[in-house]
């Protein structure tokens, strides 16, 4: 498996170097951003923020920390773990971590660099989300839709100590049954039923099959309409050149929506890394990368500092080429008062 494989689909919070900073106040909370306000024991003041999985650490004007260390997206942390991350204490003490329960009934990840991250965003047709459904559940081993987990309440014969425990059975969906922005996907090492004990943690897949990958898939539009967005340079640019230019996303003919899916694993689990980077190489293989060349929309001239490469739905991509003034996107090189408009369309494959 390609190691830009890795790169494009899979983080690890990496170890940073503590602060050994001890601070006379410190308090705060929130999400996206967590945000944590303070004093050092000299009066100065202290700023920690972390959103979009950066933290920064700033005293008076100095920043003293500045990494990435958490997935795409994810901005809730607790005073606890900031503390333990960025190795700060306050007036000589570090507040104790969370349990794991109170962690993730807060939607607080783990980032010590134990658990491993996957995480993907693509704008995606209804036909080619389907397809990457159709190809998890043909090509996965054991690859299914999760329809639903039952659950009941039994006793595991092979516990000597007894105790509470449920029986958990996974019930498969079909792709014709997705009707929700939310679809779990499920391949690995699962049986279809499984005893586990009972937990505050008893209704999560991950807990319910840790020998399976779990791939939370969000896709507004199984069932239903993708809505075009509206752009104002298409329709300033239309009108002032007397152009019928046409955008996807913004034609009847070319809609599409955001398909992302995330999922975790433990950092030093190589089985479900490796089942975790086949479905990175899935994506690649049903969002192939292309060159993406720009154009002056005013003369058609190549706007070469504007190129760029992305993955892209194939069914947008047909489209594009497909019929005159077709492009992907619209973007203002220039100013307000004085813009550049530039045009994006697909290039050649990028080559592997």
């Amino acid at each position: 498996m390609p190691e830009d494989v890795a790169s494009r689909y899979l983080f690890t919070p990496p170890n940073i170097e503590p602060l050994n900073l001890d601070l006379a106040e410190l308090s705060g909370g929130g999400e996206c951003p967590s945000q944590y306000y303070g004093k050092t024991h000299d009066g100065r003041d202290v700023y920690c923020r972390y959103r979009g999985g950066s933290l920064s650490v700033d005293v008076g004007d100095v920043c003293l920390l500045d990494a990435h260390i958490g997935p795409p997206l994810h901005g809730s942390m607790p005073l606890a773990q900031l503390c333990h991350l960025a190795g700060l204490t306050i007036g000589g003490d570090r507040p104790p971590m969370p349990d794991h329960d109170e962690m993730r009934a807060n939607g607080w990840e783990d980032l010590s660099g134990a658990t491993t991250f996957f995480f993907s965003s693509h704008n995606s047709t209804m036909e080619t989300a389907r397809r990457v459904v159709r190809e998890f559940q043909a090509s996965m081993p054991n690859g299914c839709i999760v329809d639903s987990v039952e659950t009941e309440p039994t006793s595991d014969p092979t516990d000597p100590n007894g105790g509470t425990w449920l029986r958990a059975t996974v019930v498969p969906g079909s792709i014709e049954s997705l009707n929700s922005s939310m679809t779990y996907l499920m391949c690995g090492d699962y049986s279809s039923e499984r005893y586990v004990r009972v937990t505050q943690e008893g209704s999560w897949l991950e807990y319910l099959f840790p020998r399976a990958s779990v791939f939370h898939v969000h896709f507004q539009v199984f069932k239903g309409k993708i809505y075009k967005y509206g752009d104002t340079a298409k329709a300033s640019l239309s009108a002032k050149q007397n152009r019928n230019i046409r955008v996807a996303g913004q034609d009847d003919e070319c809609l599409h929506a955001t398909f992302s899916v995330h999922s975790q694993f433990p950092t030093a689990d190589e089985t479900r890394r490796g089942l975790e980077l086949r479905f990175g190489d899935l994506l690649d293989t049903c969002f192939p990368r292309r060159t993406i060349l720009a154009y002056h929309m005013d003369d058609g001239r190549r706007f070469p500092g504007a190129d760029t490469e992305a993955p892209l739905d194939p069914r947008i991509a047909e489209w594009i080429e497909g019929g005159e003034d077709r492009w992907l996107h619209l973007t203002n090189k220039g100013t307000h008062d004085d813009p550049v408009f530039v045009g994006l369309k697909p290039g050649p494959l990028v080559s592997s």
